[in-house]
């Protein structure tokens, strides 16, 4: 819980032709390709604890542990649960 994927680190590291930042509908997407970014991101989990691609949020944390305890009583459902148990409507 808390925890996301927090790119603006690898931003500043990686060369603008193996990360882009591209808007579709004014929605910043990062691009990233994958197999050049390999090491740059291998070596940020070994030796960086991720601090580079992942980032916690106490906000985060307090909405996931939340949505826990909700789900647990079924006052909430993600929306994977959501699909999951639509195929069972008919």
């Amino acid at each position: 819980p808390g925890w996301t994927m927090a790119l603006q680190g690898l931003e500043e590291k990686l060369p603008g032709d193996i990360l882009r930042i591209i808007h579709i509908n004014g929605i910043p997407f990062s691009t990233i390709r994958c197999k050049d970014a390999f090491e740059a991101v291998s070596r940020d989990i070994r030796e960086n604890n991720a601090a580079l691609v992942a980032g916690f949020s106490t906000q985060l944390f307090v909405r996931d542990i939340i949505k826990d305890i909700l789900q647990r009583f079924n006052l909430f459902r993600t929306t994977y649960g959501k699909i999951r148990s639509g195929k069972r409507i008919h």
